[in-house]
This record gives C-alpha cells, structure tokens and sequence, in this order.
C-alpha cells in the first residue's frame, strides 16, 4: 500500500506521522504545484492533504486511490461527485476527531 501526504506543511512538523511508514510505502511532500502532485498521486492508494484541489482533473490517472483524507475539516476541495462515480474512492475529514476534542475541552477547564 502507498500513502502519500501532499501539503505536509500546512499542519507543522511537530506533528510525527512516521507511523504511516509501518503500513507500507510513505512519502511526505510540502507544498508543491498541481502537475507535481499529480505526478505523486498517480499510483497512491491513499492520499492525505490539506489544500490540494481533489477534482476530476487531479484524479482521473490517479486509478489506485481508495482513500482521500483531509488534514481539516470540510469537504470543499473534493469533488465528491466524481468520487461517488468511481465507485471505489472514500473520503474524510478530521470532523469526528474536532468535535470529540471540542466536547472534552469545556472538561478541561
């Protein structure tokens, strides 16, 4: 299994995601443009990124791609659409970790 992490970052270094490395083959990149994540992505089973566009176009050579995660919350950088159309291709975000986190945080205080 592959994982690539595009925009790795956006999310800070303090953050260790060597852990990714136990499930296979792992690459990190930081920002980078459209064609050179195309270029990453093209034989990835799992793609972690934050800000990357996740349309049609950056997908459609992308064959391999079960799996879409967002460093953050929302979808508005997926084209779930075409995503549905493919039948084969989930997607999250950190929405469920956020709103645990959100609901421990008044206990903390």
């Amino acid at each position: 299994m592959k994982t690539i992490f595009l925009d790795r970052n956006t999310i800070g270094f303090d953050i260790d995601v060597s852990i990714f490395k136990d499930f296979g083959e792992f690459e990190e990149h930081n920002s980078c443009s459209r064609e050179e994540s195309k270029e990453y992505i093209k034989d990835a089973d799992i793609v972690i990124f934050n800000k990357t566009v996740m349309d049609k176009d950056m997908l459609e050579n992308a064959t391999n791609v079960k799996l879409l995660c967002v460093t953050a919350t929302g979808y508005d950088n997926i084209d779930i659409g075409y995503c549905l159309s493919r039948k084969d291709t989930n997607f999250s975000d950190i929405w469920s970790f956020v709103a645990i986190s959100t609901k421990e945080y008044p206990n903390t205080l």
